[in-house]
Parts: C-alpha cells; sequence; structure tokens
C-alpha cells in the first residue's frame, strides 16, 4: 500500500463527505457517524505505524480548518480571529508570529505591524492570510504540539486515552482553551464561545475524525 497517496485521499474523502453532507442539509450526527464508519473501515484494513501519526494528526487539522473557516486562508471572523484556523493572539503568540513580550491576547494584536515578529517573513495581517510560507500551516502544528503539552499538564490527557478522544480534546481546545477542556474532563460546566458553540460539538466533531483504535503515545 502507497500511503503517500492512500492518506491524502482519504484526507480529501473526509472533506467531501462533509460538503455532500451539508449541501443536502444532513444534520451534524449523519456527518460524525458516516466519517466515523469510514475512518474505521479503512484503518481496520491498514496498519497504523508511528511514521503516520502525523497523517492523523493533520486529519483531525483539516477538519479544525474546515469547521473555522472553510479551509480558507484569506478568512476573518467578525471578532478578529484569523486565517483557516481562525487564530487571535495567543495562538498566534504560540506559533512565534506575534511577540510574547506584547500584553494580552487579543485577535486586535494582528493589526499592529510592530507586534509582528517576522517570523516566515510574515510581518502583518495581510502576510498571516495569504499564508506567506505556509505560515498558517506551520502555527498550527505549533500550536496543536502546544496544546497537547498543555492537557498532559493539566491532566486532561491521561494514560491510556485513545487516539479518538485525544483528537476530541485538541479540537476542544482549539475552540476554547486547555482550562476549560479540563473543566470538561473533570465533568464541570463549560459556557460556549462568543457565537454560542459548545465545546462538545467540537470534542465529537474531533472525535469523529480519527479511528477508536490505539492509544496515544
Amino acid at each position: 500500500i502507497n500511503y503517500n497517496i492512500l492518506i491524502p485521499l482519504f484526507n480529501n474523502f473526509i472533506f467531501n463527505i462533509f460538503i455532500i453532507s451539508i449541501n443536502n442539509k444532513k444534520n451534524f450526527n449523519y456527518i460524525k457517524n458516516v466519517i466515523n464508519e469510514s475512518c474505521n473501515i479503512v484503518f481496520d484494513y491498514i496498519k497504523i505505524s508511528n511514521e503516520e501519526k502525523a497523517n492523523l494528526e493533520a486529519l483531525v487539522r483539516d477538519a479544525i480548518g474546515f469547521r473555522e473557516s472553510g479551509l480558507r486562508y484569506n478568512c476573518t471572523n467578525s471578532i478578529g480571529f484569523a486565517g483557516k484556523y481562525q487564530f487571535g493572539g495567543y495562538a498566534l503568540k504560540e506559533g512565534g508570529y506575534i511577540r510574547k513580550s506584547v500584553k494580552g491576547g487579543s485577535p486586535k494584536l494582528r493589526l499592529n505591524p510592530d507586534n509582528w515578529t517576522g517570523k516566515d517573513g510574515v510581518n502583518n495581517v495581510d502576510d498571516w492570510l495569504a499564508n506567506k510560507g505556509d505560515c498558517q500551516e506551520k502555527g498550527m502544528i505549533l500550536y496543536t504540539n502546544a496544546n497537547v503539552k498543555y492537557l498532559k499538564a493539566n491532566g486532561s490527557i491521561r494514560e491510556g486515552d485513545s487516539k479518538q478522544l485525544i483528537a476530541g480534546l485538541l479540537m476542544g481546545a482549539h475552540l476554547k482553551g486547555p482550562n476549560d477542556v479540563r473543566k470538561w474532563r473533570n465533568e464541570t460546566a463549560v459556557g460556549t464561545d462568543a457565537y454560542g458553540t459548545s465545546i462538545d460539538e467540537y470534542i465529537q466533531l474531533g472525535q469523529a475524525t480519527v479511528p477508536n483504535t490505539g492509544v496515544y503515545v
């Protein structure tokens, strides 16, 4: 099996399921069940090695990118979160694109060119939205890795957790941050985001993106 061909094709397959389902006005549970079943069929057939771990994480990133912006790099929402993954100030700092010495984490930090570090040639928000130097993908990898670290540190990620659950927790952290994921894991109520989106929706979507086989290492 040529995994270099199979994984991107499967990634594209999941994206097409989203489009078809939405165009046919299918509900979230329908989309989740179709993706989960498709993942189980494909990944029961092939054995996932450590080498393919990055590809699994790419599935999660694309699920976030689709939910956040429809996979559009030049997307900015009404609050000011920018890019394919809708980064605010804190996420841009985590990726190394906004100076950590700048106070706070508001999305408005993107508006001041002096706040940008110049990493990957990104000197302002226009460079960011143009995905200069593949900055948004690089930033998302760093941000996701940071969330893994934070979730392990605060006890949200636990020994023996499945890859499916980890995917859900990472999507939840992208929406509401590691502290709210910890609350969710401890069965404490978590509020919605500014648009009324619940952490449960993101966690369920993340879980549906990755098959429930094996544990996260």
